[in-house]
């Protein structure tokens, strides 16, 4: 996984099915970050975290819900708390993980 900082800490917050304007309906995890604004995260870390978390959040999600036919894998990456910000970023579907974005 790409490193920011050594102070910085992500954790996955939750994980469960969305719908996006955009991708349709896929598996979205929601990560929080502290130590680091998310306008400062490159892509490359969106994507190394989809590719850590998704092999055990994916087939969990896939086993309480047998009928979803997702379109995507998200990952949403938020700081500040409530009043905060965040990136977002689905990518598709690939044998050992995720995809390319879409």
């Amino acid at each position: 996984m790409p490193v920011l900082a050594q102070d910085i800490q992500v954790r996955l917050a939750d994980a469960g099915i969305a719908e996006h304007s955009l991708h349709g309906t896929g598996i979205e995890m929601q990560f929080e970050i502290r130590g680091a604004r998310v306008r400062d995260v490159p892509d490359e870390f969106l994507k190394a975290l989809c590719d850590q978390f998704s092999p055990e959040v994916v087939p969990l999600i896939l086993e309480q819900n047998p009928q979803l036919e997702a379109d995507f894998i998200g990952v949403r990456l938020k700081s500040g708390g409530i009043i905060g910000s965040f990136v977002f970023e689905a990518f598709g579907f690939e044998d050992s993980g995720c995809g390319a974005a879409k």
